[in-house]
């Protein structure tokens, strides 16, 4: 199943006040919008750190004798 969140900081955050803002992002009642974004970043942070990962393991020279 896709992990695909359809929720955007400008479709959240758009034409709203500071304190409308602050009042959608409280921490002990956030947003459902809010969360989803929260979610969504928590995905595309762990994507582009296995992307990175799977790079740079890529891109090690490999030891034909397999020696450490």
């Amino acid at each position: 199943m896709s992990r695909s969140i359809h929720r955007t900081t400008k479709s959240v955050f758009h034409l709203k006040s500071r304190a409308e803002v602050e009042a959608l992002c409280d921490s002990r009642a956030p947003d459902p919008d809010v969360a989803e974004l929260l979610k969504k970043w928590a995905f595309k942070r762990a994507s582009i750190r296995n992307r990175k990962v799977a790079a740079a393991a890529a891109s090690e020279p490999v030891d034909p004798e397999g020696n450490a």
